[in-house]
């Protein structure tokens, strides 16, 4: 498989799983916020998600745009219902599925 077709094969999987609507950044933050959620243990703190690779050259205020914009679609929940980190994956509604992908 060359990388034309790995890249036809994410866009099919995002337009799958409704995240097609996303811009490349809110995907990128979305990516990067599941990873560290994963390796943290189901929550993960700002600089966790800033520091990752698919976003560390990301302006700040586009990134806490995109963790906004995460937030108010439900596919991030703040647990402790501040302003500030941690985050976790949404667990309600319709992207429930993003807890199943980080397993």
């Amino acid at each position: 498989m060359d990388v034309a077709q790995l890249r036809g094969l994410l866009v099919g999987m995002e337009k799958d799983l409704d995240l097609a609507h996303l811009s490349q950044n809110e995907t990128d933050v979305l990516y990067a916020s599941n990873l560290a959620i994963h390796l943290q243990k189901n929550i993960t703190k700002t600089e966790d998600i800033e520091n990752h690779d698919f976003v560390s050259d990301m302006m700040q205020p586009a990134f806490y745009g995109c963790l906004k914009n995460l937030v108010n679609a439900s596919f991030l929940a703040q647990p402790s219902n501040t302003k500030a980190s941690p985050y976790v994956l949404a667990t309600q509604g319709k992207y429930r599925f993003l807890e199943a992908l980080s397993a």
